[in-house]
């Protein structure tokens, strides 16, 4: 039967834990496109999360499309160019719908001259924010022996 330091003890991994999951989880990722004239589609995606902003053009011409990929029962929304593939966030999350929506969003305008404009926003800083406070309160109850 482990004594009382060791189940306190057991809470540091949950804190550590829960401070990975919002270091890593707190993201959220932006696409807006405008249509400069029925052919030229001009796009910024700004990635932010912990660290801060990284903002990037794709160029006109560039933009291909949007997927959704897969890993299990998680999945994200990538953004297709001609050169590279961008995820939206890096995380890979549940619900498919949501996401099939906007990858679905993504490729009308694309396919649709008429359409002059399109922001597509997947943010999950709520998320990983409460997760990891989960995991963080968790671990101190742990530590100071709360059940």
């Amino acid at each position: 039967m482990p004594n009382k330091i060791t189940k306190r003890l057991t809470g540091i991994p949950f804190i550590l834990g829960g401070l990975l999951i919002m270091v890593l989880g707190v993201e959220s990722g932006t696409l807006e496109c405008h249509r400069k004239e029925s052919i030229q589609v001009v796009c910024q995606f700004t990635y932010s999360n912990l660290f801060g902003e990284k903002i990037s053009s794709i160029a006109t011409g560039e933009l291909k499309g949007a997927e959704v990929k897969t890993r299990k029962r998680n999945h994200r929304i990538v953004i297709l160019t001609k050169k590279e593939t961008i995820p939206l966030i890096n995380s890979y999350t549940m619900g498919k719908n949501g996401k099939v929506n906007k990858v679905s969003r993504i490729n009308d305008f694309i396919n649709n001259p008429e359409q002059m404009s399109l922001t597509i926003r997947q943010d999950n800083r709520w998320f990983g924010f409460l997760f990891g406070v989960i995991f963080i309160v968790g671990g101190i109850c742990a530590i100071l022996g709360i059940t």
